[in-house]
């Protein structure tokens, strides 16, 4: 009888405690609800905040976050505040540690996890200035003009053109991976080549429209020689294509022009030229038709400000 009066005096502690821990969680999620934003590692102290602590100044609550292992507290507050860093949150408000069991093979251990509600400070984003708002697309031979709309991710939330959408995929954002790689340094992950260049680097991104892969040449001197795209289609696409695509930069390393070869011949296609307001945002680019021998597009981006940041209740 003893035995299961613990037992049951076990299991209603046990509720209590997740009851407890459940209303803690609630009231501060309640307050600031959790919300999608983009995030950036940096390499700021993690600011960390116990019981019913908030922070002081303007913030969102944007996930739960957790690190098991350790049973030393101190080094799993440490962990927990390397992750935060690492996904880009300011704050952590510690909802508490548990302890279970796993079991490797037949053996089982214990493992201690801890918990907490990863924020982000308002202030701290000023980076939004340089995620695309809209952009606007001229197509200079139907003198049409498209708009696309985006998020704060960076993801298309109206249009009511598919083929805007299309070019856009297939024709602009398709460069932007090699635009990145223009202006940065050749990465570590870099290996030799034994080719017309030195070091090369490889990634392969999958699309709606099938998987792209880019290859980043450089030469020995690592300095970008070239980027070359090829497209893998999807079903519903014959054939994928095949792109070249080389760099002139100006003097503060930004984007002067983007040449632009297309086929095994690697066959001129276009170059688009670019420009920049007093912040160096790009704001412009306009795309010459190397077969046409023309100016056949001309896109222009407008950016966020701080002042399209939800508002916190």
């Amino acid at each position: 009888m003893k035995k299961y009066l613990f037992i049951i005096i076990m299991i209603v502690a046990t509720l209590a405690a997740n009851a407890q821990s459940l209303s803690i969680t609630d009231s501060v999620v309640s307050s600031n609800a959790f919300i999608n934003l983009p995030l950036q590692p940096h390499k700021r102290n993690v600011d960390i905040f116990f019981n019913s602590d908030k922070p002081k100044q303007p913030y969102y609550n944007i996930r739960v976050i957790d690190v098991s292992g350790s049973n030393v507290y101190q080094d799993l507050l440490n962990a927990i505040q390397v992750k935060a860093r690492n996904e880009g949150l300011d704050g952590l408000i510690i909802l508490g540690k548990e302890n279970y069991n796993t079991y490797y093979g037949h053996i089982s251990y214990s493992v201690n996890k801890l918990s907490a509600i990863g924020v982000k400070y308002k202030n701290n984003m000023q980076y939004v200035n340089h995620i695309v708002k809209k952009a606007v697309i001229l197509h200079n031979d139907s003198l049409e003009v498209d708009t696309i709309n985006f998020n704060l991710n960076s993801k298309i939330i109206t249009n009511n053109n598919p083929s805007a959408i299309s070019l856009y995929e297939d024709s602009i954002k398709l460069f932007y991976l090699c635009d990145y790689y223009a202006t940065h340094k050749m990465p570590s992950n870099a290996v030799k080549n034994y080719d017309e260049t030195a070091f090369s680097t490889t990634i392969k991104i999958d699309n709606p429209f099938g998987n792209v892969r880019y290859k980043i040449l450089y030469t020995s001197d690592s300095v970008l020689f070239k980027v070359q795209i090829k497209t893998h289609p999807n079903d519903e696409q014959i054939e994928g294509k095949i792109y070249d695509v080389k760099y002139d930069l100006n003097k503060d390393n930004t984007i002067n022009k983007r040449y632009v070869r297309q086929g095994r011949k690697a066959e001129p296609l276009f170059i688009d030229s670019y420009q920049y307001d007093a912040d160096k945002h790009f704001i412009r680019f306009s795309r010459y038709d190397e077969k046409a021998k023309r100016i056949s597009l001309q896109v222009n981006y407008t950016y966020f400000t701080m002042n399209d940041l939800p508002q916190i209740n």
